[in-house]
């Protein structure tokens, strides 16, 4: 084992090259085969002293490597060793059946008296061995065996029937666990599923006909009315539960989660406006579980929820009346929106951040407390979300679709859609009617750029000052020189 150690590799399969080449000769590896199958094959390697070492020692580095990765996956293996499979364990089931039988039981008093002092004449007149290593293969002569299959011909069919089947149905149990599991952690479409049940199926194994079915697929959802579309929600506990159980051993030293939240827009397709907008999660952690992301509810519409409280209602309750991060004002609700009305309320600071002198503001410590930091002026407000998705997008959906006296004329609208615009721009601009698919980039440029010149003499003049106020504290925000 030290041995192997030392060869060490840059990888695991580097490694177990490296092993193989040291330690087998090019004459001695030719006559050996993982299963022992081979023609002329005279040595068995899957369960040689050698492999089980080897096995050990990368286990060791690789603490992520259980038994079952050193094996090929069911996707990954041929329909022969498939079948190859599939008889070992009808072998293994008859073989466990035929020595249960053997051993005396209530079940045998059940029997009829069938055999005859010939018979038994033979079968003590031979020896039996039992081998030390593997206890459940038995070797006897060729009269023993003919004796055997004489005995289990005249056994009463219920008992073999009622035998086998108790057998299979404790190994169903786990070929459907170990399915369900390669489901999960492969991400296999339904179809694939389905065709790989049905040709374990077909070999006489007890496995359910639907993938549905193996992954005890709900048959209806509670899908809830959310305006204008329509929200499914999930069970965050049994979701997270679920994988925990999965990988309880990666969490031995694990005390507390965290958790990443991320919602976004999904476009369905280009042709249309449908749109999905999940709420995900992911344990960020823990490494072995930073891979999963996790859907805790999900939207459907033609545009996004009207209420971002309705659609968070069901994954967390926030108090956003004392939402605001620069002040401590508490808020109105208007119109179905936020408004912090005072001009002159007391401003947030790094010590009563900290001190969390306004409880309703705090959902729990921060990690960033941590950081010799000051928070209040050293965590700054993402500019794209609040700035161009932000303000930009809700003026440009005033000048489109707002009421009669904001909104723009249609020859303006036509006049700003022909506007030319210098190839120095990277992403040239869409209609302004599209301007829901719009980019934080194209929304960048609008506002710093070109919008104040393409709007002069289309808007009226206090919407255009307003609009000017706008892109001139802007640009002097995001200029590095200021």
């Amino acid at each position: 084992e030290h041995f192997f150690i030392s060869i060490g590799g840059n990888a695991v399969k580097d490694n177990v090259k490296r092993v193989l080449a040291k330690t087998f000769t090019d004459e001695f590896a030719i006559r050996c085969s993982w299963t022992g199958r081979g023609k002329d094959i005279s040595t068995k390697l899957c369960d040689s002293k050698i492999v089980v070492v080897l096995k050990r020692c990368i286990k060791k580095g690789q603490k992520h490597y259980s038994d079952a990765l050193f094996e090929k996956e069911l996707c990954q293996i041929t329909s022969r060793h498939l079948r190859r499979i599939i008889q070992t364990e009808q072998d293994r089931c008859i073989t466990n059946l035929r020595s249960s039988l053997q051993q005396p039981s209530s079940t045998m008093n059940t029997m009829p008296e069938i055999t005859t002092s010939p018979v038994q004449n033979e079968i003590s007149s031979n020896t039996l061995i039992i081998s030390d290593d593997i206890p459940s293969l038995l070797t006897c002569t060729d009269n023993i065996n003919n004796s055997e299959e004489s005995l289990i011909d005249n056994l009463t069919p219920e008992i073999i029937i009622n035998n086998f089947d108790s057998t299979i149905s404790n190994d169903q149990m786990d070929i459907c666990d170990k399915l369900r599991n390669w489901n999960v952690e492969f991400n296999v479409s339904h179809n694939c599923l389905n065709k790989l049940l049905n040709i374990l199926k077909s070999e006489g194994l007890n496995v359910p006909k639907d993938g549905r079915t193996l992954m005890n697929t709900p048959k209806k959802h509670n899908i809830l009315s959310m305006e204008p579309g329509t929200y499914v929600h999930f069970d965050i506990n049994q979701i997270i539960s679920s994988l925990l159980h999965r990988h309880e051993f990666d969490l031995s030293d694990i005390t507390d989660l965290k958790l990443g939240i991320n919602v976004d827009g999904l476009p369905i397709s280009k042709s249309s406006k449908s749109q999905f907008w999940p709420i995900l999660i992911s344990i960020c952690n823990v490494p072995v579980l930073s891979r999963y992301i996790l859907p805790v509810g999900i939207y459907h519409g033609l545009k996004k929820p009207d209420s971002s409280d309705d659609f968070l209602n069901y994954f967390l309750s926030f108090n956003a009346y004392f939402g605001c991060n620069s002040c401590t004002d508490e808020g109105t609700y208007i119109d179905g929106r936020m408004a912090f009305l005072s001009m002159d309320s007391s401003l947030r600071t790094n010590e009563s951040f900290r001190n969390k002198t306004n409880e309703y503001y705090h959902k729990g410590p921060s990690v960033l407390e941590k950081l010799p930091i000051n928070i209040t002026d050293d965590v700054p407000l993402d500019n794209m979300h609040c700035t161009y998705i932000g303000v930009m997008k809700k003026l440009i959906e005033f000048w489109v679709k707002g009421k009669k006296d904001v909104r723009l004329l249609d020859v303006a609208k036509n006049d700003i859609n022909d506007t030319y615009v210098p190839s120095e721009f990277s992403r040239l601009p869409r209609l302004l009617d599209d301007f829901h698919f719009w980019k934080a980039t194209e929304l960048r440029c609008f506002l710093l750029y070109y919008g104040h010149v393409v709007l002069k003499g289309k808007l009226k003049k206090k919407f255009y000052v307003h609009f000017l106020h706008l892109v001139t504290a802007i640009r002097i925000l995001v200029t590095a020189e200021t």
